[in-house]
């Protein structure tokens, strides 16, 4: 059974049913890919169209020993399985856009580019109130595991 934090920030950010839907069954599979692990964190890739309405990227179910990700979650099962290693991360680049890195706004868009040991990069995007979400879990997940 999926945390219901995780459904409160679902809805937070305007998932509608048949998304939930999908979301659950992403959660599903990745808890049977990870039975040992406890999913502690979820984070939603996403940016603001052009109609004002939110197009959904990437969801990331965060463990205390793995992360379990999906690109283009709405029709992709492909499920990218990390270890949450000390010193993984070589670069961290934030754009921030009418964000005070505090408390987001309507207007406000969060773009956070990452760069791993292994030269795999990565790409944090949220809009509106998901930005406060977004840094939350880069200070949570990200400034940790910066190599010094």
């Amino acid at each position: 059974m999926m945390d219901e934090k995780f459904l409160e920030y679902f809805k937070i950010i305007g998932m509608t049913e048949p998304i939930l839907k999908r979301v659950t069954e992403l959660y599903d599979y990745s808890k049977a890919l990870l039975p040992a692990d406890v999913f502690v964190d979820v984070r939603v890739d996403e940016y603001i169209r052009d109609d004002g309405s939110r197009a959904y990227e990437t969801i990331c179910f965060y463990g205390r020993m793995f992360s379990s990700g999906i690109r283009n979650f709405m029709t992709s099962n492909a499920i990218n399985i990390s270890g949450l290693e000390q010193n993984s991360i070589v670069l961290a680049l934030v754009e921030i856009r009418d964000y005070d890195l505090k408390k987001a706004t309507d207007m406000s868009r969060l773009n956070i580019k990452l760069q791993f040991v292994d030269d795999v990069r990565g790409n944090w995007k949220a809009s509106k109130e998901n930005c406060d979400h977004h840094m939350e879990l880069f200070r949570k997940y990200v400034l940790p595991r910066i190599r010094h």
